[in-house]
């Protein structure tokens, strides 16, 4: 696998845990 693969998957990865990050608050905001 080459560097720029790396990079890359590490903002995928990265992107998902914000996205996932703004669901739980959006949730808890929704069920508070």
């Amino acid at each position: 696998m080459s560097e720029n693969q790396m990079k890359s998957m590490k903002e995928v990865t990265e992107q998902i845990e914000k996205v996932r990050v703004e669901i739980l608050k959006t949730r808890s905001f929704i069920t508070f």
